[in-house]
C-alpha cells in the first residue's frame, strides 16, 4: 500500500534501538536500521510541517517525531472539528424555510448534510427529511401529515419533488 510509512504517523511502528551489539558483544554499534528509520521519520516530520498553516506551525515545532506532530495536529483539528459539529447541527435545529422558496430550502438542508457528513457525522436521508419537515411553517402543516400518513419512507429528492408541486398549488 502507497510507500508503507502510515506507521510513522500513526505509532504503530516503535523506532529500533539506535545501537546494537557489536561483533565482541561489549561495544555499542550504531544501527543503520535506526538511521534509515531516523531519516525517513524526519523526512515525513518535516513534510508535515510545511503542509500546516503558518498558526499551526508552533504547535509542531517541538515535536519529536512524525507521530508525535500528527498527535498534536489529530488534537487541534478534532477540537475545531467538534466545534463545527456542534454549529452544523444547531444550524440544523433553527433553520426554517420562512420566505425562501422550497428548492433553496431543501438545498441548504442538504447543505448542512453534506457538511456533516464531511465532519463524519453524516445524517440518514430520513434523519434529513425528519428535519426538512419540521421546519416547514404551517403552510405546509397539511403536506407534513400527508407525508407522515404515507406507508413508505420518502426520500429527501422525492420529498423535493413533491414540496415544489404543493408549493405551486399554494401560489395558485
Amino acid at each position: 500500500m502507497g510507500l508503507e510509512l502510515i506507521h510513522f504517523i500513526d505509532g504503530t511502528g516503535a523506532p529500533p534501538p539506535q545501537t546494537i551489539a557489536a561483533n565482541d558483544t561489549t561495544v555499542a554499534a550504531p544501527n543503520p536500521v535506526y538511521r534509515h528509520w531516523y531519516r525517513q521519520n524526519k523526512l515525513i516530520l518535516h513534510a508535515l510541517r510545511c503542509s500546516i498553516f503558518d498558526s499551526l506551525y508552533s504547535y509542531v515545532f517541538a515535536a519529536a517525531t512524525s507521530h508525535d506532530a500528527w498527535l498534536i495536529l489529530k488534537k487541534l483539528y478534532a477540537n475545531r472539528s467538534q466545534s463545527r459539529l456542534i454549529n452544523l447541527k444547531g444550524k440544523l435545529g433553527f433553520i426554517a424555510k420562512g420566505a425562501k422558496d422550497v428548492l433553496t430550502y431543501v438545498n441548504d438542508m442538504k447543505l448542512i448534510a453534506a457538511e456533516l457528513a464531511l465532519v463524519d457525522a453524516p445524517l440518514s436521508d430520513l434523519d434529513l427529511v425528519v428535519h426538512t419537515l419540521r421546519s416547514l411553517g404551517p403552510n405546509y402543516n397539511q403536506f407534513v401529515v400527508a407525508v407522515r400518513a404515507r406507508g413508505t419512507t420518502v426520500t429527501i429528492e422525492d420529498l423535493l419533488d413533491s414540496l415544489i408541486e404543493y408549493e405551486a398549488d399554494l401560489k395558485e
